[in-house]
């Protein structure tokens, strides 16, 4: 071969160049230990970290094991661009055991430093000393850029800021990861997730929850220009101020993001936007269910100059404050608006408002923060939200203002689906069903049964109905509905759709597709008897597994099965709310059989349903459950919660368990703990959380015994208002005004999917001194207490009233209303009650007639006002049949000071005419004897100095009290 002198040049030069440029390093992480043991390319992830550092050039870490390392002390901190490749978040963990001044890692690198994370998590930092040294899972400093990809961050502290993730100078990104239950504990800390002193952020498709701070429970930003975030979920995270994101001096922009659920024991339950210079502009995001104790629940935008907050295609909604609910804005503070927003109670404060754009207050109609498809959670919302194409197109923009073509959720999930953007983080798409036939041919159009319609929705969309179900309809199944997709079905209302398998097939399965949630909302599932399931016989009208499962303001009744009679949830997330379960039935668990790791059951009822093998009871719980202001009652079988070997633990807050089984909870495993609130009928087998009997005890339960069970005074189940029946308390029920009120802004532990703002029916939660137990909360009072007793000859004539305090439509909290009187009143009716024969209720309250029987009579009255809301109210009346014996009639006789009037003329005249007259003794008292029953009299009283009202009086009986006092 011949080479030129020109080729051997070129050739020398690349020599040349090899030699002075060193091969990156790669190192493979093949033991779990923390020794720094290792040789050549392999070793654990200490002595892999030392090689990487010492190795110059952009190097990489590998994995060939999974497992936990625990941390015996910090590891070397990294130096140099340096990419950790982990094998998953679950399957390599770095865990600093909560050492003392321990964390996770450390990058101390100048500008121009690159290092990535990816696949693992990092978990139980703690450091004690604050300062640029804070940061109990991640510190960065020194001006190096981290990326983390596919990262979790979990439990760990810091006195200082910064618990998860502390940033001083440098870049951070952060994509597809999760940020949760860190703490920054120290007396003014910031950012329990991410404190940021300097520098550039930039997160994606990332949830931040449940992390703790002083200021900022997520974020705290100082002089960060920018603070980029997008598709994210900024969830049930605490503060002091700030219960989200806590801005001073910073440049905060945000895209398809989520904030919802967050807590400030002071200001901003999402934000605080403070100091001087600071801005935070939200396109296309949703800020709800957020608490402030005292000002701004969803924004404080605070004083200062150059402090403004932007809103473009944006929901601020259900959160709540004392002042400034959804956005409160300062004196000197800016809030500018581009395009349409939600703001659900209007901007207060005095700061100004600017911009082109509008901001509406209405409901968005939000449903509570779920999975409704993507990675993320998100607030799906109604079909018929004010929300719906009504963004305007040209403000939907990312934060580097390119538009936005998918919503938060991301990939599959576009942004545009109708004629304009949605406002808000969720874009609403959706199938509609238009027939109540139950047909099959492959295509969803014009002619669309619910079979097609799920068939043909994409995932994590809706399938929502036509007009034709704005009146009752009725959709029969000929076989079960497979279901293998994340989906929410909503329906017009469960008093509009029933969903019946005719007591023939199992209604809805979700078998195979193990990363779905399904969402059920407004419709009813009836006469399913659990044929044709995975587990067959298993679950009479739903068997779910998957991701997640949810029921909200639905009606189970008349299913059957062997094993859960209503259902068989073995989803990991199963939810019900706002739900009433009745007339199920099974050999074992007549409405659940739970199998999910995580099962929350609020605002819901659960009444008449049966178990007849016996054996485990209404509900059979696994896993970790939570149930808060339910009403458990009248059931029967063996308890109405049998807490099985497999439960980790169940919280029970706000809820009546009583009247039916044989026990009402029966503990063979797991741990309980009590919120406070219960009415427990009788704790014959509930554990020591129950032991000690009360009315109340020091959690505020009533708890009975087996000889002494505790009544919570129930009206039997009925229409009081909203879209499903619930059990009104009646007067004197312990249930009234004994509930905890940490449900209302959701920060009894643990937090749960939402606070608990209204009852099951959608009337506001907290009116009177203190929440009532159970899934009602009265609003609607009927006077008076008692009713005088009658007689069989004398026409019985009492008026009713009712006083209404609030008022919701549509089944949402519209203002308070004094005295808003009821339109309509009816019997409830109720095995053994009846009016007294020959009196009858009109609608408007009046009782009236003349009776024609005697006896005891007991009945419910039911007072429903316009929009539905309604109350009850039981009375007993006696009614008297006159005898053949004439009777005495007496009473007393005084003066204005109370005083008896000696020397009266009391005079007692028939309906004839015929009278007579007595004196009253010293003391005022007069005695008529011998007084013929069955007659009606007028007995009148002259006094000198004194005058007095005549009396009208039927005589059945003896009359021993016909008592009258001068007029003044």
């Amino acid at each position: 071969m011949r080479i030129t002198i020109k080729t051997a040049l070129l050739y020398l030069v690349f020599l040349l160049a090899g030699a002075s440029a060193a091969p990156a390093a790669v190192c493979t992480v093949d033991a779990l230990t923390d020794t720094g043991a290792g040789s050549g390319t392999t070793g654990d992830l200490r002595y892999c970290i030392t090689q990487t550092n010492a190795a110059p050039g952009a190097d990489t870490i590998g994995f060939t094991v999974s497992g936990t390392v625990l941390l015996d002390s910090n590891l070397p901190y990294i130096s140099d661009s340096l990419t950790i490749n982990g094998p998953g978040q679950s399957f390599f963990i770095v865990d600093a055991q909560s050492g003392t001044n321990r964390r996770g890692f450390e990058i101390d690198a100048p500008a121009g430093v690159a290092v990535t994370i990816r696949n693992l998590t990092i978990r139980n930092g703690n450091i004690t000393s604050g300062g640029i040294g804070s940061g109990g899972g991640i510190s960065l400093v020194s001006g190096a850029t981290l990326n983390l990809d596919f990262v979790s961050i979990v439990n760990n502290a810091s006195v200082d800021g910064g618990a998860g993730v502390n940033v001083n100078g440098s870049t951070l990104n952060v994509t597809n990861s999760r940020i949760t239950g860190n703490s920054s504990t120290g007396a003014g800390a910031g950012g329990g997730a991410i404190n940021f002193f300097n520098g550039s952020l930039f997160m994606s498709a990332t949830t931040v929850s449940g992390n703790t701070a002083s200021n900022g429970g997520a974020f705290a930003f100082v002089f960060v220009n920018p603070a980029r975030v997008e598709n994210s979920t900024v969830s049930g995270n605490n503060a002091l101020r700030g219960g989200a994101f806590y801005n001073a001096a910073s440049t905060v922009r945000m895209s398809n993001v989520t904030v919802s659920g967050n807590t400030a024991s002071d200001l901003g339950g999402g934000f605080v936007n403070a100091s001087n210079n600071g801005s935070v502009t939200l396109r296309n995001c949703t800020v709800a269910a957020n608490t402030a104790a005292n000002t701004g629940g969803g924004f404080y935008n605070y004083g200062g100059t150059n402090i403004s907050t932007t809103l473009a295609n944006t929901i601020v909604a259900d959160n709540r404050a004392v002042n400034g609910a959804d956005v409160y804005n300062s004196f000197s503070s800016l809030v500018l608006l581009a395009g349409a927003n939600i703001v659900e109670t209007g901007i207060a404060g005095s700061g100004g408002i600017g911009g082109g754009g509008s901001a509406g207050q209405t409901d968005p109609l939000l449903l509570p923060l779920g999975n409704y498809g993507g990675a993320t959670a998100t607030h799906n919302f109604a079909p018929n939200s004010p929300a719906r194409d009504a963004g305007a197109n040209g403000e939907a923009l990312d934060t580097s203002a390119n538009p936005l073509t998918l919503d938060q959720r991301g990939s599959g999930f576009a942004r545009l689906a109708g004629g304009a953007v949605d406002i808000g983080a969720y874009e609403f798409a959706s199938v509609v069903v238009t027939t109540t036939a139950d047909t099959n041919d492959g295509v969803c159009d014009a002619d669309c049964s619910l079979r097609e319609a799920v068939a043909a929705a994409p995932n994590g969309a809706n399938v929502e109905f036509s007009a034709l179900f704005d009146a009752p309809r009725t959709i029969v199944l000929g076989s079960l509905i497979d279901i293998p997709k994340s989906l929410t079905i909503f329906g017009p209302g469960a008093d509009r759709l029933t969903v019946s398998g005719n007591n023939a097939t199992t209604l809805f399965e979700n078998f195979s597709a193990s990363a779905a949630t399904i969402n059920f909302v407004g419709l009813t599932f009836a006469n399913g008897n659990g044929v044709g399931g995975n587990n067959n016989n298993q679950g009479g009208a739903v068997e779910m597994h998957g991701a997640g499962a949810s029921f909200d303001r639905v009606v189970f009744r008349d299913n059957s099965a062997a094993l859960g009679g209503a259902m068989l949830c073995l989803a990991t997330i199963c939810r019900i709310s706002n739900s009433t379960f009745y007339n199920n039935s099974a050999g074992q668990a007549s409405v659940l059989y739970g199998g999910s790791v995580n099962a929350e059951i609020v605002n819901s009822t659960f009444s008449g349903n049966t178990e007849t093998a016996g054996g485990y009871g209404t509900l059979y719980l696994r896993g970790t459950v939570v149930i808060r202001n339910s009403t458990f009652a009248g059931n029967s079988g063996f308890s109405h919660l049998y807490l099985s070997t497999e439960l980790a633990s169940l919280t029970l807050g706000n809820t009546i368990v009583a009247g039916g089984p044989f026990t009402d909870i029966y503990r063979a495993g797991g741990t309980v703990t009590s919120n406070g609130g219960n009415v427990l009928g009788k704790n014959s087998n509930a554990g020591p959380t129950f032991a000690a009997a009360g009315t109340p005890n020091a959690n505020l339960d009533f708890v009975g015994t087996s000889a002494a069970p505790v009544n919570p005074l129930l009206a039997p189940l009925a229409n009081y208002g909203g879209p499903t029946p619930t059990r009104a308390l009646l007067p004197g029920s312990p249930a009234l005004n004994n509930g905890v009120g940490c449900v209302v802004d959701n920060s009894c532990a643990p937090a749960i999917a939402a606070a608990l703002t209204v009852d099951q029916r959608g009337a506001p939660r907290l009116i009177g001194a203190a929440v009532d137990s159970g899934a009602f909360e009265t609003n609607v009072t009927i006077e008076p207490a008692t009713l005088p007793n009658g007689n069989t000859i004398q026409v019985y004539n009492q008026q009713l009233t009712a006083t209404r305090l609030t008022s919701f439509a549509g089944n949402r909290v519209s203002k308070e209303t004094a005295a808003f009187a009821p339109t309509d009143f009816a019997l409830v009716p109720v095995a053994g009650q009846t009016l007294p024969p020959g009196v009858t209720l009109s609608s408007g309250g009046l009782l009236a007639g003349m009776p024609t029987a005697g006896g005891t009579y007991t009945f419910t009255v039911r007072a429903t006002d316009a929009d539905g809301a309604a109350g009850v109210r039981q009375y007993t009346v006696q009614i008297l049949v006159p005898t053949a014996a004439n009777v005495s009639v007496s009473g007393r006789i005084t003066a204005t000071g109370g005083n008896g009037i000696g020397g009266a003329r009391v005079t007692l005249t028939d309906s004839h005419g015929n009278s007579r007259t007595v004196s009253t003794g010293t003391f005022g008292n007069y005695l008529f004897d011998d007084v013929a029953v069955g007659e009606t009299y007028v007995v009148t009283v002259v006094s000198k100095r004194h005058s007095f009202a005549p009396q009208v009086i039927a005589v059945a009986d003896a009359v021993t009290e016909l008592n009258f006092a001068a007029a003044e």
